[in-house]
């Protein structure tokens, strides 16, 4: 019914699940799975401007129910380059793409838009945090390949290695149970402290909790190992790494083959709604509930 590749999958954790999906021209095709499972329904055709062919790596819904796709586009060459996010009200509304307006993309995309928030780099994951309190605005968090930028009451602001990021490469970012904000980049783990971010094993607490675990994986050269995701169980969160599944809080220890790992070069995770944590490795998949 709707034809292309499967790309992105995204649900409320509730009923609704859409998937995403690239056809043979420049657009995007969106379906929703029927109430009773059976079927795909087809839900809409959107159009976007790019130079190739639009490429979505990530997709997600926020509490609003209006879908965030980070994009890709893939030229006739066969090269990638970020594009931003797409922001879809759902099931219909008005789409809006929000990119960072360079001289080169005068063509493709309208920096005349107000409403275009100018989001650099290849997005890696969105995530939206709740307010304090019911009045408070939701806050959105863009992962890219150029540092971390938040969005909160109107105002963007980034920060990249030059503001305090070992590194501005991230790969993923998660928002834990008490609030804190997380982000894994290729120099590890860091935590946002409501000024700045913090490395981990800083040992300053998060909240007025105890600090967080001092250890993390090294490499060869005694360098903090890339940290590729963030996934969160229970009221623990947990880092994947090249050398197994490794906690952000002292109660628990590190997951590798030793305790259970098929394979300890984890390449992403997710966590289902039972607690179990799906760890997809370079030789496999390992299923797993942490104590």
């Amino acid at each position: 019914a709707i034809g292309g590749d499967l790309m992105a999958l995204a649900g409320d954790g509730r009923s609704n699940v859409y998937f995403v999906a690239a056809g043979h021209d420049k657009a995007l095709r969106i379906a929703r799975l029927s109430s009773d499972g059976a079927r795909w329904e087809p839900l809409l055709t959107l159009p976007v401007q790019v130079e190739g062919v639009p490429i979505v790596t990530f997709a997600t819904l926020s509490s609003k129910e209006s879908m965030w796709m980070a994009v890709r586009d893939r030229i006739p060459s066969g090269q990638e380059f970020g594009r931003g996010v797409i922001e879809l009200p759902l099931p219909a509304g008005r789409a809006v793409h929000h990119v960072a307006h360079r001289e080169r993309d005068a063509r493709a995309f309208d920096p005349r838009a107000s409403d275009v928030l100018p989001i650099a780099g290849d997005v890696s994951a969105v995530r939206f945090q709740k307010g304090t309190d019911p009045a408070a605005p939701e806050v959105a968090w863009f992962c890219t390949s150029v540092g971390v930028t938040r969005f909160v009451g109107g105002q963007l602001s980034h920060w990249g290695e030059n503001e305090g990021l070992d590194s501005e490469t991230c790969h993923d970012l998660e928002v834990a149970a008490d609030g804190t904000v997380w982000v894994a980049t290729e120099k590890g783990v860091a935590w946002f402290d409501g000024k700045g971010w913090r490395r981990l094993g800083s040992g300053s607490s998060v909240g007025g909790k105890p600090p967080h675990v001092a250890r993390w994986p090294l490499d060869r050269e005694g360098e903090s190992l890339a940290a590729r995701a963030l996934v969160a169980s229970g009221e623990t969160l947990w880092a994947g790494t090249a050398h197994g599944l490794w906690p952000l809080v002292a109660a628990a220890v590190p997951i590798d083959r030793t305790n259970g790992l098929i394979d300890d070069d984890i390449v992403h995770l997710a966590a289902d709604r039972f607690g179990r944590i799906w760890l997809l490795g370079r030789l496999g998949l390992t299923i797993r509930r942490p104590r």
